[in-house]
This record gives C-alpha cells, structure tokens and sequence, in this order.
C-alpha cells in the first residue's frame, strides 16, 4: 500500500494469500490469546481475506451488486485500498 511500492503482481498476490492462510490457520486458530475475546483474532485477518479473496477471484459483479448491503460477501473490503491496489 505504500507509495513507493509501484507494481504488484499476481504472483505476489498469491504467495501472500498463502502467507494469509498460515497466519489464519496456525496462529489465530490455535491456543486462545490472553485478553482477547475467542474469534477477535481470526477478525484481525478478515479485512486481508476479503481483500485477498476479490482479488484472486476477481469477483467484482459480486462486489458491486452487494456494496453497501450488510450481508455483503465483500462487507470488510475499503474501497479506497481497492482502487490503490488496481492503479498499482
């Protein structure tokens, strides 16, 4: 997302989706985290899912028919980090 970051591949799209599914797997879905409520972890990640998710899939008609509703499969989705990563 920063700035001098000017190209972002597919590839590197999906060897971070990789990465996603470890952190989700392995580390929010294991041993309960002192002070955390149980599934505030696994919401820790949602954001990057869904992100991540849209893009791998390139679902968009799915994103704009439910933007905005709450049952949107793309709920946690910030149109602003969209459009950074299409211009990138």
């Amino acid at each position: 997302m920063e700035e001098d970051v000017k190209h972002v591949s597919m590839g590197a799209l999906q060897q971070f989706n990789l990465d996603l599914i470890q952190c989700e797997l392995v580390f929010a879905n294991s041993e309960p985290v002192r002070g955390f409520e149980e599934g505030a972890l696994q919401m820790c990640f949602a954001d990057l899912r869904q992100l991540l998710d849209l893009f791998m899939t390139w679902d968009w008609a799915t994103y704009f028919h439910d933007y905005g509703q709450e049952n949107s499969k793309y709920l946690r989705v910030n149109p602003q980090v969209i459009v950074v990563l299409l211009e990138k």
